[in-house]
């Protein structure tokens, strides 16, 4: 058992490899051991003076040496409770808790690791709970924001419908519901796929956004046979990337089975990349043929090759392939805009993390309900449910 003049230090996402780990300080020297190690990026910050539920942004240093760079959080005024987002890694876990440990923290029972934390509201357990499948650090600041900010915002909102008989309650709710589909794609992640010809340089496309090289690429048709996926980051998204086999017009037995998978990859995708070669002059016959195998999968279409001969000037009439991002992935030229189109699809570049935002899917129904059903009755059963 603890005693009140000790500080604790608990790691509250589960054991094992993970996108991203929460710490607790809790006790009297929570603040201090906090800051012995806290580095802020900017000069003007300080863990110390920053206001209750503040993030800040920082390295970890622990004996002169980076350890990681951070997220940290005051949790209540006094300075008794402080939380501390790091990269999930077993080894960066075990280094942060470590120097806290040297310094006189006392890490709690079970090796350091407790899943149970206080929450307030069915809210803001949601957004703890959800801080253990967290796949990015943007994810981390949102869910850390929303534990506060939802249920006061979700509150208000119920007491204006409650309260004023003029109110629409689509209207009080409205701003509330706007960033769900985004926070969605942010927690979730979203699947992309590349498909399209053989040859049209999908799997260099798929090293030039994975950032190494992780397909084999060739000058020969039908070096990828078989989908390879990884994991990306756009604009703090979690993005599931996958490449897949290219269609061919006379495949072998081997190539057909590569084309039934990536059209199956397809079908099961979020988007689909189409990429062309954009200095192939069949590209538009090309697309036809793909159109069909398409189907309804949403699409945004990639024109490669645009370094090769005049292929970065042509203007294709078709409009599947007028607005194309026009890109070389050898040379990287274009990559910066399709990058900046992907952030735009997922709703990455407008989403503000600290506006008040439902993420959770069976709270976000149920408020759409309250046009449809008797206002008093969901009023009653919201409250009870997530507060």
């Amino acid at each position: 058992m603890s005693n009140a003049s000790e500080t604790l230090v608990h790691v509250l996402t589960p054991a094992g490899r993970g996108a991203i780990a929460l710490l607790r300080l809790s006790g009297p020297r929570a603040l201090e051991l906090a800051g012995a190690c806290f580095r802020p990026r900017r000069a003007s910050a300080s863990l110390r003076h920053a206001a209750t539920g503040r993030l800040l942004y920082g390295d970890w240093v622990d004996d002169g040496e980076v350890v990681d760079d951070v997220l940290v959080c005051r949790v209540d005024e006094a300075g008794f409770e402080v939380e501390v987002s790091c990269h999930g890694g077993p080894v960066v876990v075990r280094r942060v808790v470590a120097s806290l440990t040297r310094r006189g923290a006392v890490a709690s029972a079970g090796g350091g690791t407790s899943l149970a934390w206080s929450a307030s509201t069915r809210i803001e357990r949601l957004a703890l709970d959800g801080l253990c499948a967290a796949k990015t650090e943007r994810a981390v600041r949102f869910l850390l924001a929303q534990r506060s900010v939802l249920p006061r915002a979700l509150d208000d909102a119920l007491r204006r419908i409650r309260e004023d008989d003029d109110i629409d309650a689509s209207e009080a709710i409205r701003p509330l519901l706007a960033q769900t589909d985004a926070a969605r794609r942010l927690l979730k992640g979203q699947s992309v796929v590349l498909a399209g010809p053989a040859n049209a340089g999908k799997s260099t496309l798929f090293n030039a956004l994975v950032g190494r090289e992780a397909a084999l690429t060739s000058p020969h048709p039908g070096t990828t046979l078989d989908w390879i996926e990884a994991e990306i980051e756009i604009a703090g998204f979690p993005v599931t990337l996958v490449d897949t086999a290219g269609f061919f017009d006379a495949p072998t037995a081997l190539d057909a089975e590569g084309v039934r998978r990536a059209e199956e990859s397809m079908l099961a995708a979020d988007l689909v990349l189409l990429v062309i070669d954009g200095a192939d002059p069949q590209r538009l016959a090309r697309l036809d043929d793909l159109s069909i195998r398409l189907g309804g999968a949403p699409v945004e279409g990639v024109l490669n090759k645009c370094d090769l001969g005049n292929a970065d000037h042509a203007v294709d009439a078709d409009a599947r392939l007028s607005r194309a991002a026009r890109i070389s992935a050898t040379t990287g030229v274009g990559l910066d805009r399709l990058i900046a189109s992907l952030s735009r699809r997922l709703g990455a570049a407008e989403f503000d993390e600290t506006a008040p935002t439902v993420f959770d899917s069976t709270l976000a129904e149920r408020l759409r309900e309250l046009e449809a059903a008797p206002v008093q009755t969901l009023l009653d059963e919201l409250r009870q449910r997530f507060f």
